[in-house]
């Protein structure tokens, strides 16, 4: 569960909420409801109060409406292999985990760029094992 946060450094990052998805919701005693807002006015309301550590649809049926925001500790979740809810949790941008898919194509950009480097590098060497040897071979000849 995340632990307590830096508001002011929360303010700075663009994306501090991690979704979790397909979960009986933490237990409700510590909410706030409204029911006018939507999903995006609920995560500015969560942003905008560092009491608050997640936020989520009120009414899950069809696009969902609704905003249910939990303050301090979240109790009592639980993951579904199907159904449940989705619950956006506040986290410090540093206890986000990579996007995996990301990390993958940075893995093979990093992959490319090594791969171009060594064959860069290895023409530069044969190209100046060359030079030398034909220029070995010359003072040898022109010496004879």
């Amino acid at each position: 569960m995340p632990s307590m946060i830096d508001c002011d450094t929360l303010r700075l990052c663009a994306e501090i909420f991690r979704e979790e998805t397909r979960l009986k919701v933490a237990d409700t005693t510590y909410t706030w409801l409204d029911e006018t807002v939507g999903l995006e006015e609920c995560r500015l309301k969560c942003l905008n109060n560092c009491s608050f550590m997640a936020y989520a649809n009120s009414d899950i049926r069809g696009a969902g409406s609704g905003c249910v925001l939990w303050f301090g500790d979240l109790i009592d979740i639980k993951q579904y292999q199907s159904g449940g809810q989705d619950l956006f949790i506040r986290m410090q941008a540093s206890e986000l985990e990579p996007n995996p898919l990301e990390h993958e194509h940075r893995s093979k950009r990093e992959i490319r760029v090594i791969v171009a480097t060594t064959i860069a590098a290895i023409c530069v060497v044969l190209l100046l094992s060359t030079y030398l040897i034909c220029r070995v071979q010359r003072r040898i000849v022109s010496g004879k």
